[in-house]
């Protein structure tokens, strides 16, 4: 699989934004799609290195009529390179925290058409050791 499709919006962070706020309107502008809202989801980097406040990061999970889960991760901020990340297929970048809601909408209009096509995201070789050292060694 390739890269997920990645939109950066806005200018600067110039405030919080209010990420939590842009995933819910993404998730409603889905549902006249077709797409079923299976959660939003938060971030699990609760304490960031370079911010005192962890990430804001939202993970949208969307269901098509074929019951495909898609994933739509929605932050202020890019995705760290070195950590394990759950698989998606579009990040949405929105550095003022309340930009680029009609990419997205245009991007879900496309999956709805048909013109994209569902691929399973892959995971980082990292993504399971790192999960048994969070929940502890399974048997």
């Amino acid at each position: 699989m390739t890269e997920p499709r990645r939109i950066v919006a806005g200018l600067s962070a110039n405030g919080p934004g209010d990420i939590a706020s842009l995933a819910f309107a993404i998730a409603q502008d889905a549902k006249p799609f077709g797409f079923r809202v299976l959660a939003i989801k938060c971030s699990r980097a609760t304490r960031a290195a370079a911010a005192s406040k962890g990430s804001r990061t939202k993970y949208v999970h969307l269901a098509d009529n074929q019951e495909r889960c898609w994933i739509i991760r929605v932050s202020d901020h890019y995705r760290p390179r070195r950590v394990a990340h759950i698989p998606l297929h579009f990040d949405l970048v929105a550095l003022d925290g309340m930009s680029g809601q009609a990419d997205v909408r245009e991007w879900l209009a496309s999956v709805a058409r048909g013109e994209i096509a569902w691929v399973q995201p892959m995971t980082s070789p990292r993504a399971r050791t790192t999960r048994q050292r969070w929940k502890g060694r399974r048997p």
